[in-house]
């Protein structure tokens, strides 16, 4: 294992990390939703996360580093955050499309991250695998802002 990560490392931990805060987002969300659509396509997106998560931890791992734990005091805050805004939605609708807007950033992160990974010089099967990660956040966000 190397103690200076390249670019390439650097990328891809970020985006585990995105792929990790969301999947953790995206389970609370799905508690808090209060239309059965809504709720099943958060719990699938929670789970399409954290495989993704695992994927990106296995190629990190491949590419001779260790995959970077969850900021818990990033991701606490965060929840807390976003735990606040929804409590003071009593209005079914409002919670949905609040809940829909926070999803869709957190995808819109994971997309944009994508990105930058796939401009550094991953190849093979890590490049293929950013790409889809890309591909689907990028799907989520068009499903969540119709």
């Amino acid at each position: 294992m190397s103690v200076v990560r390249d670019e390439r490392l650097v990328e891809l931990n970020e985006l585990l990390v995105r792929c990790n805060d969301a999947s953790l987002h995206d389970r609370d969300a799905a508690e808090w939703a209060q239309d059965a659509a809504l709720t099943t396509f958060l719990e699938d997106l929670a789970e399409q996360r954290q495989a993704a998560g695992r994927e990106l931890s296995a190629h990190i791992r491949a590419l001779g580093d260790l995959p970077d734990a969850l900021d818990t005091d990033r991701e606490s805050f965060s929840r807390m955050a976003a735990l606040l805004k929804r409590s003071f939605s009593d209005d079914s609708h409002v919670l949905s499309e609040t809940l829909r807007g926070e999803v869709a950033r957190l995808e819109r992160a994971i997309a944009e991250q994508a990105d930058r990974t796939l401009s550094t010089a991953i190849s093979g099967p890590v490049r293929t695998s950013v790409q889809r990660l890309r591909d689907s956040a990028r799907a989520a966000v068009e499903q969540l802002e119709r």
